[in-house]
């Protein structure tokens, strides 16, 4: 795939028994990616290697000429609804996860794929929120409606550690005594359950959609409600889901899809981003040779424009849930083009930048004896360590076996010795 693109980090550094020079082949600092994140269906079917073949809450980077996925990296696990957003600013891509509390019953049980069941799962508000570090696959939680650990023994605790936003109610998380529906309130500003993130360069912040409406939410976990428009179409007020600023010449509009679509087509409805008031709304045609339902769009589930094309980019809904399709979409007359099936319950897409701040890095080298390790961040599966007694192109041979890991074991042999690491 095109994440990285066939660059190298090259380690050399003198010693008596090998030379290694860390030397990483230059990265352009607007290419562009397509990242998508999978649902949580909960499906239990083996990949034949010890996961699953749908594997849940997982980022896949793109194909955008046949919709194929490599698969990335799974997030970090929260229940219920998944939403990505990238912000140019900083380089990271947003993780938002979670929902209000929708259950009275502190003894509900949920899991998570293949893990064993969990009781409490929906009693009390989990609504989440990380920045990922594409390049070291690393996360850092900006709230976190019920982290660890529970005040009460008996409830479960997700994600990883930060602060509790203020904008949920109740302010103190409910215990399994509070059964009665009032300890579930929602806050005015408090989002139900993410289903899309846009980003706003204009405002520095994301627009988040949900079955509630459209909400404005910065990068340090404020939040605030915008408005809860309906789709001139049907009137529904809860279908809400793919949402982007989308740019044509000098202006630039807000566009949010429905979730399941209505009378055949998919809905492109586009909201005023200061009211959140309806402006217009564009049904969506089905693409040729597409899958079920035929003839009809269905739900538009993640919707993005190419920062560098201003290609506008889609999630068709289909009647498989593993079978989603990545279309193209005109905003103006609705018409859309299949790309392909992802074969992946994707449920949002964000484009990502893949330039200095996801450089493909060697991190670490040790020796022991004759074995060198060697560790690296970033790149795209599989790997191969190289090695070569000069360094000159055409001298370079395979040290041990291909790796989906980002960490191995080799052999030095008589000095010298160069080592590199190559991706895709």
């Amino acid at each position: 795939m095109k994440f990285y693109r066939h660059v190298q980090s090259v380690l050399v550094v003198a010693s008596p028994v090998f030379a290694l020079v860390l030397l990483a082949e230059p990265v352009p600092a607007q290419n562009w990616s397509l990242v998508g994140i999978s649902g949580q269906q909960q499906d239990s079917t083996p990949d034949g290697q010890g996961g699953f073949l749908f594997p849940d809450h997982t980022l896949f980077e793109i194909d955008l000429t046949d919709g194929g996925l490599s698969r990335m990296f799974q997030t970090t696990f929260i229940p219920d609804s998944q939403a990505i957003g990238f912000c140019p600013d900083d380089g990271f891509l947003y993780h938002a996860a979670g929902s209000k509390s929708y259950s009275n019953n502190p003894f509900r049980t949920g899991h998570d794929q293949g893990g064993p069941d969990i009781a409490g799962v929906g009693f009390q508000d989990g609504q989440y929120l990380e920045a990922i570090h594409l390049g070291t696959q690393s996360a850092t939680a900006i709230f976190n409606a019920n982290p660890c650990p529970n005040p009460d023994p008996l409830l479960p605790c997700f994600g990883l550690l930060a602060p509790r936003p203020d904008w949920v109610l109740p302010e103190i998380r409910r215990d399994s005594t509070q059964t009665d529906s009032s300890f579930g309130a929602r806050g005015t500003d408090e989002f139900s359950a993410p289903r899309g993130l846009a980003w706003s360069a204009s405002k520095n912040l994301f627009y988040l959609s949900d079955d509630e409406g459209i909400f404005q939410l910065t990068r340090d976990g404020n939040c605030r409600f915008l408005a809860r428009p309906a789709f001139p179409s049907d009137g529904k007020l809860n279908e809400c889901k793919a949402i982007a600023f989308v740019t044509a010449g000098d202006t630039t509009r807000l566009l949010v899809g429905h979730r399941n679509g209505f009378g055949g087509n998919g809905l492109l409805m586009e909201i005023d981003p200061e009211s959140g008031s309806v402006v217009g709304e564009t049904a969506l045609a089905y693409p040729v040779g597409g899958g079920s339902p035929f003839e009809e769009f269905g739900g538009l589930l993640g919707i993005i424009q190419h920062p560098v094309t201003g290609v506008l980019y889609g999630v068709r809904k289909t009647s498989d849930n593993f079978a989603r399709e990545l279309v193209t979409i005109d905003p103006t007359s609705g018409a859309t083009v299949l790309i392909g099936n992802m074969g992946m319950h994707i449920a949002g897409i964000a484009f990502v930048r893949t330039g200095p701040g996801a450089r493909f890095e060697i991190t670490s080298v040790s020796l022991d004896g004759s074995d060198l390790s060697l560790t690296w961040t970033g790149g795209i599966p599989p790997f191969q360590v190289e090695t070569s007694e000069s360094m000159n192109e055409g001298t370079w041979t395979e040290a041990g076996g291909p790796t989906n890991s980002r960490s191995t074991t080799v052999t030095v042999g008589a000095p010298p010795a160069f080592f590199r690491v190559r991706g895709q």
